[in-house]
């Protein structure tokens, strides 16, 4: 009654101020238009100007190059001219000798094109064998400094260096393989993109970088267009520390070589002054957007800003990169606030009369939303957030209404804040993790606070992790005392010598542990096979089915499947193959008949194959697949396997393998709706979800109509020692060592955990 009272006030007092608008600005002036100006003229730079310059003794200590994508050529001065009265280029050693397509390098990577070549070196895209991922490989000859640098550095916008090493006076240097344009370049290819708001973005990307690599005692001492690439994502990243310092206090080693790139380089740069600190870079930055904007009118502010940091006297300078990066940021804000205001009033101005027609209908319909609003439940995801550094996660929250009709909350409803914005921060529904500790994300919407725990660890090198733990999900030790041996007796007295597999059948547990066990009444024993060893167990209504070891019959190697009624004591054969050095390693059960997996485990090579009951033939499906470790079967009827060796599982249908989750050769560990997966060996299903053993973790996949929706952990850790292991817990207390033949069984609401390396079968309930 009273909120009816409410919606009508607030109606009236709408169309009070919708009219006072227009009475406003019927009358107001037009608004000055926003002052510009363009740049001072700098000369623009030639083809060689923009080259890096390196300075070094009369007798050189060491040779470097300078690669950018225009595949200039490096300029080496010396202090003595040579005989011909030209700078010196030659230091003795052997001629510098580029790679070809295909040339494997140090046992590991593979050459697949080359990026940019210079006089003495050459960029390439190579190939990790072993892992299959792409990088950007160096290959110069001489001292270079720039593994020094690059080995102390790790975040998101400069390039992570993975491996260094030598092969006589060739080095080598690896490091993440960026995709995109370098700025010159971008800014050619994409004129009518390119605007001063978009400079402001890269300019504060940039800033960021530097902040951090200053913070590291660091001077780049080479920003220029070329050593900037952009991504398709406008990404700003900064590259190539070829002649990058450490500054005074922080010097591993003495550098000699000095260079520059005269275009951009500050004036102590081309004075060679000692005096060389972080307003260096500050100028470089400010010289090439600047370079960038040469023919463009910008704003005074912007102007300012850029003039700031390419002022001759170091002192007029930003002092540093933060005092920088604050200023772009505010002046950020207000060319949005500036555009909002515009664009309002704007508007207002047309819609003035418009409104008034529909001022009591709007706002009527508006109050009765904040009402319903302001009464609504906000849902938090019921896990917790764990991701290496320099690594992203998508979060949304759901919003549930009085009358039970849920939504997802846009992104921008919501205004967060992190009590440590040196650790985390959440923009745009995404979760940044920049160093390692843990904060907590405070989020705000009408009267409601929202709180989300984050934790940030160093991670693996080379390894993403971004994992949503579950809040719910617990750890127990189902069986096992922590001794390896087979003793029969009480639950919790009795030893399990490997366990491999578990199911459930009528009322008993039966295990695989290299015998057949029972868990029945709280007793366990053995049940004797003669001389059948098991390996895998499953169980439908006709009773127990049993995957066993090869063993000998006459001259002959058989393997096969049999079928067990614990009641009945019968133990019959399915099928037999005449097959050697081969194991069943999983199998499915299904109507028609049973999809077991043949593994050549010499050769690491799979076979899919289908047991007809009706027929009682054996059909293969899919021949020598890379090693495929676990298969299960949904309750729609759909198939999946899990393949470790390539970190993806794939969905069977119509005879062939389609893609569906992770990402091949890339070993990592990524929750959410599209999820990576660092090592698949086992999979299990509650009939709806996919329940994955990956390397040492328990893993979810939710899936809605065969598609995705989130993926969660559910026990394990992704970055544990191989060693540790924490028996009992919450999601993330718990770990596991390592085993190639861990199963998983989804019994009863609970999943089952068996590996062969542990006593212990331990149990996971969500």
């Amino acid at each position: 009654m009273y909120q009816e009272y409410l919606i009508i006030g607030i109606s009236f007092v709408g169309i009070a101020i919708i009219l006072g608008l227009i009475g406003i600005f019927s009358g107001r002036k037009k608004t000055k238009p926003l002052e510009t100006e363009k740049l001072p003229s700098r000369p623009t730079p030639s083809l060689q100007e923009t080259q890096t310059i390196y300075m070094e003794p009369t007798v050189p200590v060491a040779e470097t190059v300078a690669i950018d994508p225009d595949q200039t050529q490096t300029i080496v001065q010396t202090q003595a001219q040579s005989e011909l009265g030209g700078s010196k280029t030659a230091s003795g050693r052997k001629a510098y000798q580029a790679l070809q397509a295909g040339a494997v390098v140090n046992e590991r990577y593979r050459v697949e094109r080359v990026l940019g070549e210079g006089a003495q070196g050459s960029v390439y895209v190579c190939t990790n064998i072993e892992l299959g991922n792409m990088w950007a490989m160096k290959h110069f000859q001489g001292g270079l400094n720039e593994k020094d640098i690059l080995v102390k550095l790790n975040h998101i916008s400069l390039p992570k260096i993975a491996d260094v090493f030598t092969d006589g006076d060739d080095r080598y240097i690896v490091e993440s393989f960026v995709e995109g344009f370098p700025l010159h370049k971008f800014a050619e290819a994409r004129k009518s993109e390119l605007n001063e708001d978009l400079a402001i973005s890269f300019m504060i990307q940039l800033s960021e970088a530097l902040q951090y690599i200053h913070k590291q005692s660091i001077i780049h001492m080479d920003i220029k267009p070329q050593n900037i690439i952009i991504t398709e994502d406008y990404k700003a990243i900064l590259i190539d520390f070829g002649i990058a310092s450490l500054k005074d206090g922080e010097k591993a080693k003495t550098y000699e070589i000095r260079g520059y790139t005269p275009s951009f380089a500050s004036p102590e740069q081309k004075a060679f002054s000692s005096d060389i600190d972080e307003r260096t870079d500050i100028y470089s930055l400010g010289a090439t957007i600047a370079y960038i904007f040469k023919e463009n009118t910008i704003s005074k502010e912007f102007a300012a800003i850029l003039n700031r940091c390419m002022a001759e006297n170091k002192a007029a300078r930003f002092s540093d990169v933060k005092i920088l990066r604050d200023a772009l940021l505010q002046l950020q804000k207000q060319k949005i606030d500036a555009l909002h205001r515009r664009k309002r009033n704007r508007l207002l101005r047309r819609l003035a009369i418009p409104l008034v027609l529909v001022g009591v209908s709007s706002l009527g319909y508006y109050g009765y939303l904040q009402y319903r609003e302001q009464n609504s439940e906000l849902i938090l995801p019921q896990t917790e957030f764990i991701l290496s550094e320099q690594k992203e996660m998508p979060i949304s929250i759901r919003q549930r209404y009085a009358d039970g009709e849920e939504r997802i909350l846009p992104d921008k409803w919501i205004k967060w804040q992190s009590e440590n914005s040196e650790i985390a921060v959440l923009e745009n529904g995404i979760i940044l993790a920049k160093n390692a500790g843990s904060t907590v994300l405070v989020g705000s919407y009408y009267n409601k606070t929202l709180e989300i725990p984050i934790t940030v660890e160093s991670g693996v090198l080379g390894v993403d992790i971004s994992l949503k733990y579950s809040k719910t999900a617990k750890t127990e030790i189902y069986a096992g005392t922590g001794e390896r041996d087979s003793q029969d007796g009480k639950l919790k007295a009795a030893a399990f010598f490997e366990p491999r597999s578990i199911a459930e059948w009528e009322d008993a547990c039966y295990v695989v542990d290299g015998d057949l066990r029972e868990i029945k009444n709280d007793q366990v024993s053995t049940i004797d096979l003669e001389f059948l060893k098991p390996e895998v167990i499953k169980a439908d209504k006709n009773g127990l089915y049993l995957s066993v070891r090869p063993w000998q019959e006459g001259e002959a190697m058989l393997l096969g499947i049999f079928r067990l009624n614990p009641a009945k004591e019968e133990l019959e054969e399915v099928f037999t193959l005449p097959i050697a050095l081969k194991e069943i390693s999983d199998f499915i059960l299904t109507d028609k008949g049973i999809y077991f997996l043949l593994t050549d485990y010499v050769e690491e090579k799979t076979d899919l194959c289908f047991y007809d009951n009706q027929a009682d033939e054996i059909t293969v499906l899919l021949e020598q697949e890379d090693e495929i470790k676990g298969i299960t079967q949904t309750q729609d009827g759909q198939i999946y396997l899990a393949q470790a060796k390539n970190s993806v599982i794939y969905r069977f249908a119509q005879g062939n393998l389609e893609y569906f989750a992770g990402a091949k050769y890339e070993k990592d560990f990524v929750d959410g709706p599209l999820p990576k997966l660092y090592m698949p060996m086992a999979l299990t299903t509650n009939g709806n979800d996919l329940y994955v053993w990956d390397y040492h973790m328990l893993r979810k996949i939710i899936l809605e109509d065969g598609k995705i929706t989130d993926t969660v952990s559910l026990s394990g850790q992704a970055d544990q020692e191989d060693d540790e292991v924490i028996l009992t817990g919450s999601a993330y207390e718990v770990s596991y060592q390592h085993s190639t033949k861990t199963g998983i069984s989804y019994v009863d609401g609970k999943v089952y955990i068996c590996q062969p390396n542990s006593s212990y079968i331990r149990v996971v309930e969500e």
